[in-house]
């Protein structure tokens, strides 16, 4: 027999009691010129939920009992929301999370090509520099050089 029954995981209680008859059952009609046929109704035993949940351990009034009852599928109904808030909350970091490390990736580009264009502006910088050493002896050598012909025509 399954027997509702608080105490156990699934909220049922499963009894057996063995019987021995001097019954054979068999195939066919067996050695007796008619065959007999029975129905049979196991003993069962019903019980309230509410003297169920006292069996689990509820203290409260039947009244008491049976008002938190009828608020259980609204409980319900709230927990699977929150569930799925938070799986949606979840899911959101997760692409948050990925965001942010693509961004760290793009600061660390950016990072990487400040650096090339400060080394590039610093070439830039020492080629002026050159370039401009270059055309002061450039000019000094052109000033030279109308000196020397300034004095050999006069």
């Amino acid at each position: 027999a399954k027997i509702p029954n608080a105490i156990y995981p699934d909220g049922t209680q499963l009894i057996v009691s063995p019987l021995s008859f001097a019954i054979e059952l068999v195939a066919d009609g067996g050695d007796t010129p008619s065959p007999i046929e029975v129905e049979i109704m196991l003993p069962y035993l019903y019980d309230s939920v509410y003297r169920i949940a006292q069996l689990g351990g509820y203290q409260g009034s039947q009244e008491e009992y049976y008002q938190l009852a009828s608020q259980l599928p609204n409980a319900v109904e709230t927990a699977n929301k929150v569930q799925a808030s938070a799986t949606s909350l979840a899911d959101s970091a997760e692409t948050i999370g990925g965001s942010i490390a693509d961004l760290k990736a793009s600061v660390s580009s950016i990072d990487g090509a400040v650096e090339g264009i400060n080394q590039g502006a610093s070439a830039i910088a020492n080629s002026a520099t050159s370039l401009g050493n270059s055309i002061n002896e450039i000019e000094v050598a052109i000033a030279n050089a109308v000196r020397y012909v300034l004095n050999t025509e006069v």
